[in-house]
């Protein structure tokens, strides 16, 4: 390697110079008086880096895009059809409630009922008329102190049945009514009173009156 001279001028006619050492001299002088800096920004670098890959995994990923979704109207359940012609889908007079964070969706002759979490996806729980009066038009349902409760049109007799486990299929006679058709319960928040309404007719007026659901004898 080549010897290092250090120039210098004392005046603007004064020049000389003088030996600093070999190459490799002048380098170790270099890195003896610059190893501790550069020590420092080696570790000041490296910390930076750590942090930056910390960043990068922990920051939250992009959020996935939302998938539009298209649903059937009518919706797509199992309808049942009229034997009698022109051949048509049944599920007349439906009626929805949120019963325990399920919605539940009740139609006339439809052999049983639907619930969902969504009002997209549904579930079938078939019912037999032995059970509640399935097969009769225009069922009513409305939740009353933590039950549901339902009552259909007849010409003969419209009892009320209430459920806590909807979802099984379990149901119990709650009050034997009268015939009735086209009812609803109304259930007035104001009072904690309960009434029962109904009425079909383009002459008769639409009849109500006050039921007491907890005393099966009261109407």
């Amino acid at each position: 390697m080549a010897d290092w001279w250090r120039i210098s001028r004392n005046t603007a006619s004064s020049i000389w110079t003088e030996p600093l050492g070999s190459e490799a001299e002048m380098i170790g002088q270099y890195r003896g008086k610059h190893s501790s800096w550069m020590v420092a920004m080696a570790i000041v670098a490296g910390a930076l880096t750590v942090m930056a890959l910390m960043t990068f995994r922990c920051a939250p990923g992009p959020e996935a895009p939302h998938v539009a979704r298209t649903f059937c109207n009518p919706i797509n359940i199992s309808y049942r059809f009229q034997p009698d012609e022109p051949s048509r889908r049944e599920a007349a007079d439906p009626v929805v409630v949120l019963y325990h964070d399920d919605y539940y969706l009740f139609a006339s002759k439809s052999g049983g009922y639907w619930y969902s979490p969504d009002l997209a996806e549904w579930t079938f729980v078939p019912i037999t008329n032995d059970v509640l009066p399935i097969e009769d038009y225009a069922p009513a349902v409305t939740v009353v102190d933590d039950a549901l409760y339902y009552v259909a049109s007849s010409g003969a007799r419209s009892p009320v049945y209430k459920s806590t486990d909807p979802k099984a299929g379990v149901w119990e006679l709650a009050h034997p009514s009268f015939a009735v058709w086209d009812p609803d319960i109304f259930v007035d928040e104001a009072s904690g009173k309960n009434y029962l309404y109904w009425g079909c007719s383009p002459t008769n007026p639409i009849y109500g009156v006050e039921m007491d659901l907890s005393n099966p004898a009261d109407l």
